[in-house]
This record gives structure tokens, C-alpha cells and sequence, in this order.
């Protein structure tokens, strides 16, 4: 039998906290402080934005003005509503921008997740602090992990919730307490209000309740129910409103388009990534994705070969009666809620994937939640089979696999802290900062209608609201857009009217979804305005706008050194030019003639010209 000693049935682990205990959780806070200063260093540039994000800030920016949840004008449907509220919060108390605020909540929940983490695999480790280090540290040096905390989106928070909860409802099971269950529920309810697919939590609250625990039947009926509706209040309410202000629940639209080959590859590729991310050559990478039946093989074999070695493990603790004796124990309590979300949480993205938005994926953002509670699982089993068998073994196996995660995650994820800290990230990298196609879109008119195969960048960089370019199939229902033809013959209309342009931004690879250039029909010969570095603007040129290459002459009114503002030359271009002195000119000279030069056309803005510059420039 096990020498171990385990918290009885009924006991919970915090009832007797040894000076050694106090030391380990001390070490685990400050792995969480360490994580915090660590997100602070790598978004120095702010937090990376991605298409999602650019609704979250918006809605909350709405929040802060009194509109409400409106994002492009219309309301939030397609996401809860929990995680703007929060940063519209931060704004609000901290009086910070909602960029700052998005900033503040990635390395205060980069430290909180660290902690929660590391408290969780303390439980469920029979309080091996061991154990907590070496997974904090696989979280600490996982690239996924660093991209999707590191950014606006909602999975962090989403973490925060889950793991919280899981936390405390295990304790509410092992020692019934109401505040206990009130908080869980709450915190599950938050964790539904962050992202939907937080709704797969009700089946662990559910089953832990019902088949965990030494209450009564009676009584166990009687925690679901206040349980259940304390989680499903809040999103019930949400759901309702946004029938009523929009008429949609949550955007979405049922459609049959079942799991592929293609999923099944991304689902090997992101294991692949969280577990053990060898560096691999494009070469060999290619090969492997071009034999899909190897590569369905090898998935098989890898998923028989884990669910054997689960089963033995298993096998083993029901041998020993472990599992029957400490049954309603806190660490098995835990592990046990982790394993049935893992479950729901996939079953839940494989029916969204099949029936309702086929732009879900099996990418490391969508599956970062069910990699943690897997690790638990997995941790859980390790200790438990080691101190029943009394086996060293199976320990040494493990810390050689975590130490070798650790270094194989370290050598791509380090770099990719370094690339954030220094470039940014999203579309607050610096390679859309300095887009040249971005610094054109905020020139624009407002009676220019703008279409893009990136709207969502337009709108956050240059604050000016476009419109997607047509696609061909819907993306999220996979059926055939039916008016396909008849949007495209609307824009070349605006666009020989000169009422319009299209941006179509190129080389972004991490939006798979986005529009190349050579998805634009070869059939439409649409106007190129400018090639620039970063993509093409298709328009026409209006009359009375400069040409690249024409010289206007602009008189300057001003002191060198200040703020100079050059009128006259009837040109409607504003940025993108050279400055080059035509006259004698010095700092007691406050007027002169220079010569302005396009070499970037930016159409369709302002007719007169503010520059900052300095007497050496001139």
C-alpha cells in the first residue's frame, strides 16, 4: 500500500500546512512574479493585436463612451462580453488607454495563471513541489503559451476562470462548504462569459458534483441545482440580449462541414508544438505533409500508444485499491474534473468545427486550455503510480521528458520573446506600423469608400472602417457565395467612379484566412493605383491629385525648427514625400520656396501640409 501520507476523506489539503509548504507555495508566488515581470519585458511594445482583438478593444472603447457593446456599429454577438467589460474596467478605474489596459490584464494573468498552475499540480503531486517547478517551467518556455498571453484575446482570462474553478469546486467536493460552491459556480460562469466554448466546464461541474464527494443523493441533486444556475444565469442573460438587440444569439449558423484530413494534420502539428517541438526543416516538413496516410499513421499509433500507457497506469492504482480509497480526496477530485473538461472541450470544438463556424481550428490558442489540464492528468497519474509502486522510475522518466520540453520549447520560444519585445506583435508589429498601405489608408477622405482583404487592420491602425473584400466561399459556412459576382461588379463600379479603393495587403502569414493577391479574379483588370512593399492599392487616380513624380511648389510659412505648415500647389497629398529647399533660406528667414516631391501617391486627403522638422533638414 501506499506510505504516502493523502488527505483523508472529508480533510482538505489546507488544513495542515507544514513550514516547508509555506516555503514551496512562497517559491510558486514568486515563479508568478517572475512570469509577470517576464510579460511586462516582452510586451514592450504593447500587446500583440489580432483580428479578434480588434473587436475586444473596440467594444470596450464603446463601453467607455456609453454605446455600449457595439463593435464596427453593430452589436458583439460573436463574442461574450466579459472580456471587453474588463478592459473598458481597467480603462475606467486606472484611467488608461484600452491598449495599456489590455497590456496590464497579459502580465497580471500571466502571473496569476503561473501560480494557479503550479497551486493545481501541487495538489494533484501529492504536494511535490517538484513537480509545480517543472510545469510552471514548460508553461513559462512554451511558445503557444507566450504568443496567447502576450496578446488582446480572451484565453488567458478563460484560463484564470477554468483553473480557479476547478480549484475550488474540488475543494467543495472533498469538504462541502456553500461559499465554496457559490464561488466555483461563479467563476464558471465567468469563464462562459469569456468564451463560449466555457459552456464544456458544465459536464465536469456536473459529474464532479454528482459522482465525486460523500454527500447524499439529496444533497449532491441540491449543489447541481445551485450550481447550474449561477452559471447559466449570466450567459442566458447575454444570449437573450443579443436576440433582442440583433436577433442572433451568437452569430452563428448551422452548416454541415465535417472534420478533414486538414484538421487532423493541424492537430498533429499543434501536439506536436505544445509536447516536444523539434526543430524540423521546411524540407522535411513538406515531405510529411504530402503523405497523409504516414502521417494519419504515425497520429495513431502516438494516440494508441498514450491511451495504452494511460490505461496501465490505471490499471495499476485500481489494482491497489488507490482510487477506492481516496476517492473523494482533493488531488483526485482535481485531476479527475481536468480529464472530463479535456473531453468536453474537444468534443465541443469538433461540433463547432463540423455544424457551425468551419474557421475553428485545432490551432495551439483553441487547445492551450485542454494541453494544461491534460499536463495535470498526466502529473496526477506519474506521482500516484510512483508512490503506489514505490517506483522511482516512472519519476526519472518524467523529469527527463520535462527537462527535455523545456529545452526543445526554450529553443523556439526565447527567440520569440526577444522577435515580441523588440518588433511587436499582431498589428502592433512594426512591420504594420510602418505599413506603407496603412500610412495611405489614413489619408483618405471620409467619402472614400474603403474595401481591404485586412478591414480589421485598417480600422485599428488608421482608424477608418472598410469593408472586406468579396469571398468567393463563405469562411465560416464553407457554402458558395451567391452574389459573388454581382459585390465584385459593385466595386469596379465605385473604383472607375473613383469613389473607392481596395488595399490588399500581402505577407501575412499568421492570418491563414486572409485574402492573397492572386485571389482577386485574374478576369477583373482592376486599376492599380501604387505598388507598394507591403501590397497593392487598386483605384483611380482623381483629377487634380498629384502623380508620383510631379514637383509641387509649396510655399512655407514658419520658423526652422517649429512645426511648419506649407500651403498653396493644389494637391490633395498629405504624407509621403521629400522635402528639398529651392531658395537661400536659414532660421532668421520666415519665408522660403521649396519644392515638395511625391514618392509615395497617397490620393484623396487634405489640401494643406503640417510636417514636424528641424533647422538641419532644411
Amino acid at each position: 500500500m501506499n506510505n504516502t501520507t493523502v488527505p483523508q476523506v472529508g480533510k482538505t489539503w489546507i488544513h495542515k500546512i507544514s513550514r516547508w509548504q509555506y516555503i514551496a507555495l512562497a517559491l510558486i508566488s514568486l515563479m508568478g512574479i517572475y512570469a509577470s515581470v517576464l510579460m511586462f519585458w516582452i510586451t514592450s511594445h504593447g500587446p500583440g493585436i489580432y483580428p479578434d482583438s480588434v473587436t475586444y478593444i473596440e467594444t470596450a472603447r464603446n463601453l467607455l463612451l456609453g454605446n455600449g457593446f457595439l463593435a464596427d456599429g453593430l452589436p458583439m454577438t460573436h463574442y461574450p462580453p466579459l472580456y471587453p467589460l474588463l478592459l473598458a474596467m481597467l480603462g475606467f478605474f486606472q484611467d488608461i488607454d484600452i491598449l495599456q489596459a489590455a497590456r496590464l490584464l497579459c502580465i497580471l494573468l500571466f502571473g496569476i495563471n503561473t501560480v494557479l498552475l503550479g497551486l493545481v499540480v501541487f495538489i494533484c503531486s501529492n504536494r511535490s513541489l517538484l513537480a509545480s517547478i517543472c510545469t510552471m517551467c514548460i508553461f513559462l518556455f512554451s511558445e503557444p503559451v507566450v504568443q496567447v498571453h502576450s496578446a488582446a484575446l480572451s484565453e488567458a482570462p478563460f484560463i484564470t476562470f477554468t483553473l480557479f474553478a476547478f480549484l475550488l469546486l474540488s475543494l467543495h467536493i472533498a469538504r462541502p462548504n456553500l461559499y465554496l460552491i457559490f464561488a466555483a459556480s461563479l467563476s464558471i460562469a465567468c469563464a462562459i462569459a469569456t468564451r463560449y466554448v466555457g459552456i464544456t466546464i458544465l459536464l465536469p461541474l456536473v459529474c464532479g458534483i454528482m459522482f465525486l464527494g460523500s454527500r447524499t443523493l439529496k444533497q449532491k441533486i441540491c449543489d447541481t441545482f445551485i450550481a447550474t444556475s449561477i452559471v447559466l444565469a449570466p450567459i442566458s442573460s447575454w444570449v437573450l440580449h443579443n436576440f433582442l438587440t440583433a436577433g442572433t444569439g451568437t452569430n452563428r449558423t448551422f452548416a454541415i462541414h465535417l472534420l478533414g484530413f486538414q484538421h487532423v494534420k493541424q492537430l498533429i502539428f499543434t501536439i506536436y508544438s505544445f509536447i516536444m517541438p523539434i526543430p524540423v526543416s521546411p524540407s522535411l516538413k513538406e515531405i510529411l505533409t504530402g503523405m497523409p496516410i504516414f502521417l494519419i499513421g504515425i497520429f495513431a499509433l502516438l494516440i494508441g500508444l498514450i491511451g495504452f500507457l494511460f490505461l496501465r497506469l490505471l490499471a495499476s492504482l485500481h489494482k491497489n485499491n488507490y482510487i477506492k480509497h481516496h476517492a473523494h480526496t482533493v488531488h483526485i477530485v482535481l485531476s479527475s474534473l481536468c480529464l472530463i473538461f479535456s473531453f468536453s472541450y474537444v468534443l465541443f470544438v469538433m461540433v463547432s468545427i463540423s455544424f457551425f463556424d468551419a474557421m475553428t481550428s485545432f490551432d495551439c490558442r483553441i487547445l492551450l486550455p485542454v494541453f494544461l489540464a491534460i499536463m495535470v492528468v498526466c502529473i496526477f497519474l506519474t506521482w500516484s503510480v510512483s508512490s503506489v509502486l514505490q517506483s522511482q522510475g516512472l519519476l526519472v522518466a518524467f523529469l527527463l521528458m520535462a527537462f527535455l520540453s523545456i529545452v526543445f520549447n526554450g529553443i523556439i520560444s526565447v527567440p520569440a520573446m526577444i522577435d515580441i519585445h523588440e518588433n511587436g506583435s499582431g498589428y502592433n508589429s512594426k512591420c504594420f506600423q510602418n505599413s506603407e498601405i496603412i500610412a495611405a489608408a489614413g489619408t483618405f477622405k471620409k467619402d472614400i469608400k474603403i474595401y481591404s482583404n485586412i478591414p480589421d487592420a485598417v480600422l485599428f491602425l488608421a482608424g477608418k472602417t472598410a469593408d472586406s473584400i468579396p469571398w468567393s466561399t463563405n469562411p465560416w459556412t464553407l457554402k458558395a457565395n451567391q452574389t459573388y459576382e454581382k459585390q465584385w461588379d459593385i466595386i469596379e463600379k465605385e473604383l472607375e467612379d473613383g469613389n473607392a479603393i481596395v488595399l490588399c495587403f500581402n505577407g501575412v502569414k499568421w492570418k491563414r484566412w486572409i485574402h492573397p493577391l492572386r485571389a482577386l479574379d485574374p478576369k477583373r483588370r482592376m486599376p492599380v493605383l501604387v505598388n507598394l512593399n507591403d501590397g497593392i492599392i487598386y483605384g483611380v487616380q482623381r483629377k487634380g491629385v498629384a502623380s508620383q513624380g510631379d514637383t509641387l511648389r509649396m510655399k512655407y510659412l514658419g520658423d526652422a525648427g517649429k512645426s511648419h505648415h506649407f500651403e498653396g500647389g493644389g494637391s490633395d497629398l498629405e504624407r509621403g514625400f521629400e522635402l528639398r529647399k529651392t531658395g537661400l533660406h536659414n532660421s532668421t528667414v520666415d519665408r522660403a520656396i521649396f519644392e515638395i516631391k511625391p514618392v509615395m501617391l497617397v490620393p484623396f486627403c487634405g489640401v494643406s501640409i503640417s510636417l514636424q522638422t528641424h533647422e538641419a533638414s532644411l
